[in-house]
């Protein structure tokens, strides 16, 4: 059965309507559905979801999802859709390859943008290795590194008690995604000291 409202009519109390609902004519300044779960302001053309005063076109107080993306502008396109954000922590690691670390303190933090992946790091109050020798390595990273075979996806910089030159330019030369070797600047030669502490970030695609 359907419920049709034309013109003027109340619809008071305790009631369910189970079947379909018509609304014809109606005029209001404010539509609101249990107080500030919907909001329609329209005196100013205004959305509101969780809150009875949306102060934009959409407001939303609360969390939002959605599943296929977002679009900006007047964009349509599927593909240019921001599909991804996050933030999170991760436990680096910069050691010696073939050598085993031991660090006291190892704090990281991310952000990810769609496949782009910004990730800091902190090591300190240990040694990435016994004896010097061994390309330097940072990693697991947060996610895999994306196109590993074509080299160069990783930038960043370091600041390592290791490298004459702190800060120095991060680059990913070879290994195995998510770790990321660390070569001088233009690509002259790998860090193979030993650090006895390490800071920076890098950049990379995810994949």
């Amino acid at each position: 059965m359907a419920i049709t409202i034309n013109g003027s009519g109340t619809i008071g109390g305790a009631t369910t309507l189970s079947s379909n609902v018509t609304l014809a004519d109606v005029t209001a300044d404010t539509l609101t559905v249990d107080t500030t779960t919907l909001v329609v302001d329209e005196a100013n053309n205004r959305v509101g979801i969780g809150t009875a005063s949306p102060a934009v076109t959409f407001d939303v107080s609360g969390y939002a999802r959605a599943s296929s993306g977002i679009l900006f502008g007047t964009d349509t396109a599927a593909a240019n859709a921001l599909d991804d954000y996050e933030e999170g922590t991760w436990t680096p690691n910069v050691y010696n390859n073939g050598q085993s670390s031991s660090w006291t303190t190892a704090v990281g933090t991310y952000t990810k943008i769609g496949n782009i992946c910004t990730a800091h790091f902190h090591v300190d109050t240990g040694q990435s290795g016994a004896t010097s020798g061994g390309a330097l390595v940072l990693g697991p990273l947060p996610f895999n590194i994306a196109g590993m075979a074509s080299g160069g996806r990783v930038l960043g910089t370091i600041y390592s008690s290791s490298l004459s030159n702190s800060p120095e330019p991060i680059f990913f030369y070879g290994g195995t995604s998510p770790y990321a070797q660390i070569w001088y600047s233009a690509l002259s030669g790998q860090d193979q000291a030993r650090t006895t502490g390490a800071s920076g970030f890098v950049i990379y695609p995810v994949g």
